[in-house]
């Protein structure tokens, strides 16, 4: 059975209860994330419209679900860290790229330290394989543009925010306490929720010169996910 409630209270984070159809001109780009799309004015509109059904699937897999239910198996939920650092090993070097950008996002700490750290502390070996590389070129490429970027991290920052609803139920199902350097720090280090809404006000009024792009990003960053949470992770 799916959690609607997590499902809810994290869609209330990334995806508005309506979207105003003018707000993507091109609708088959929510499952063909590919195909160019033409974003309307207000780009964060266009942004929750286009990863709408790809973030609902998402939370609807057995991974979700089990990491909220606190059911997740450790072995793949360490296999999990790994594949999650490779990807934020390439978001975090945007930081010192796109200084700017980041400022955008409220300054974020670096993601990947913190999951080096829950790596050291759940006892994952520092040279774990990469068992999906590709996603994380893929993440290398959606940052060769600064809108990429830009639709790459409203994706994952604004997911942090529902990281915060699976610190008690992972804790429970690894055995260890809601504590920094216990494993938990990735979400521990979930972001405010008051400032979340700054950096939505700040992406929308921002002079994008391709939104378009951005909105692209953000969709195939919500793809890419969407194959992390679908693959085989087991041992």
């Amino acid at each position: 059975m799916v959690s609607r409630p997590f499902a809810e209270q994290v869609e209330a984070t990334l995806l508005p209860s309506t979207c105003p159809p003018e707000a993507l001109h091109d609708a088959g780009a929510m499952t063909h994330p590919s195909r160019s799309v033409a974003a309307a004015p207000g780009v964060i509109a266009a942004i929750r419209h286009a990863i709408g059904p790809i973030h609902r699937r998402l939370e609807e897999t057995t991974l979700a679900q089990a990491l909220f239910h606190g059911t997740v198996d450790g072995r793949i939920y360490r296999q999990l860290l790994v594949e999650l650092t490779a990807l934020h090993v390439v978001i975090d070097g945007w930081r010192a790229q796109d200084p700017d950008l980041w400022s955008m996002f409220g300054d974020p700490p670096l993601r990947g330290e913190a999951l080096a750290a829950d790596r050291r502390a759940l006892g994952v070996a520092d040279g774990a394989e990469v068992r999906f590389p590709a996603l994380a070129a893929t993440f290398t490429a959606l940052g060769s543009t600064r809108e990429g970027r830009a639709g790459v991290l409203f994706v994952t920052e604004g997911s942090r925010q529902g990281s915060r609803l699976l610190r008690d139920p992972v804790a429970r199902a690894l055995g260890i306490p809601v504590a920094p350097g216990q494993g938990l720090d990735y979400h521990l280090q979930a972001p405010d929720p008051q400032a979340w809404p700054l950096t939505i006000r700040r992406l929308d009024t921002h002079p994008w010169p391709a939104p378009a792009t951005l909105v692209n990003g953000a969709v195939e960053a919500m793809e890419l996910l969407f194959q992390l949470y679908t693959a085989d992770l087991q041992p």
